[in-house]
């Protein structure tokens, strides 16, 4: 469907149409596991995206790259990616697209080790997410900020917050989300 959607936007001319496009077939390499696939389609759509001038759709690619590099452990890379992308959500204003750069920033800040710049991130994530009600992304905060607690030792605080994100995802109705929480949330038992 992304390869037909794609050869439809090249027969109309229509830039933002093969930038979406393109998108598309990043994401199916990306969760394929083909990062420097998904890599070349969305480096194709960000050329396109920014000779159109389209911010919304750059913003998102730049968020897909910083994906991308970050899964292959370029931090450095990705970490760019995401401040280009923070900063062209920031002047469209788009909350949510704010919302998911800053989570995916506090998860690399959060491998790097880096515990309260991640939980700056997250916190700051949580505002924009609370506003709009948007659960399952609360519960994703919720998780990323209970595992910085539990990197850092604080099997209390860590708990906690596990236990929200917990509550959370099971009125989601994610199930493989529920059984990653319970296995941290068991280790910690068990470490008490």
């Amino acid at each position: 469907a992304c390869r037909a959607a794609l050869s439809l936007a090249e027969s109309d001319g229509d830039p933002r149409g093969r930038a979406r496009a393109l998108n598309c077939l990043g994401e199916v390499e990306y969760f394929l596991g083909n990062l420097e696939e998904a890599i070349s389609f969305y480096e194709q759509a960000e050329a396109l995206w920014r000779s159109a001038g389209d911010r919304a759709g750059l913003a998102q690619t730049l968020l897909y790259l910083g994906y991308s590099y970050s899964d292959l452990s370029e931090f450095d890379r990705a970490s760019s990616f995401y401040g280009d992308a923070l900063s062209l959500w920031k002047l469209l204003p788009d909350r949510r697209g704010i919302a998911l750069t800053l989570v995916a920033s506090g998860r690399l800040h959060l491998r790097l080790g880096e515990h309260q710049i991640a939980l700056n991130a997250f916190n700051e994530a949580m505002k924009l997410v609370e506003s709009m009600g948007d659960s399952v992304w609360q519960a994703s905060i919720h998780a990323g900020v209970g595992t910085v607690y539990s990197q850092m030792g604080n099997n209390p605080q860590a708990l906690s917050y596990w236990s929200r994100a917990l509550d959370l995802y099971k009125k989601a109705g994610l199930q493989m989300a529920e059984a990653e929480l319970l296995q941290g949330i068991g280790k910690i038992h068990l470490a008490l």
